[in-house]
């Protein structure tokens, strides 16, 4: 599942919108199940909670701005941007261990292929984790999307915006 951008108005001023959501929402550590998340100097970022649940599911991160007497929420939701990062840290790290494997392999390093098998096998396996982790979260988080828009539809009466509509 990519990143969807998301572009929501609401008929409620920013103020409203924040009072709202945090009234529908558990935006601290609390119950093990709906919707948690931040609020902040007009960025928005809410996640399901579940138990089980683990970094890569999805979220919603956006920007609240004020447009004409309502609130435009504009951005995406998908995997966490540090979920992303640390993947790519990862797989990084498993890319220039297995070239350290190959340059042992090559070089005829004492002992051989035998030598070099788990400077192969460990990285392979932490590859296959890795893209486990991403599948898992992934999966778990299937209605994420739909149940977070939902949950702005009833906290802030938040619907699609029509770009059609919009006078800028």
């Amino acid at each position: 599942m990519a990143d969807t951008r998301v572009t929501l108005r609401s008929p409620y001023d920013p103020q409203s919108c924040v009072k709202r959501i945090e009234a529908h929402a558990e935006l601290s550590i609390g119950k093990p199940a709906g919707v948690v998340g931040r609020i902040q100097d007009g960025r928005l970022l809410l996640r399901m909670r579940r138990p089980a649940m683990n970094s890569f599911a999805p979220v919603l991160s956006a920007k609240m701005k004020p447009d004409r007497g309502g609130t435009i929420i504009d951005g995406r939701i998908g995997m966490p941007r540090s979920a992303t990062g640390f993947m790519v840290f990862w797989f990084g790290f498993l890319a220039v261990f297995m070239l350290f494997a190959w340059g042992l392999f090559s070089i005829g390093a004492d002992g051989g292929f035998w030598f070099a098998l788990p400077f192969y096998a460990v990285p392979i396996f932490m590859a296959v984790m890795g893209a486990w982790m991403i599948v898992a979260g992934r999966r778990m988080g299937r209605g994420d999307r739909a149940a977070l828009l939902a949950f702005l539809e009833e906290a802030i009466d938040a619907r699609p915006d029509e770009p059609a509509y919009r006078l800028y």
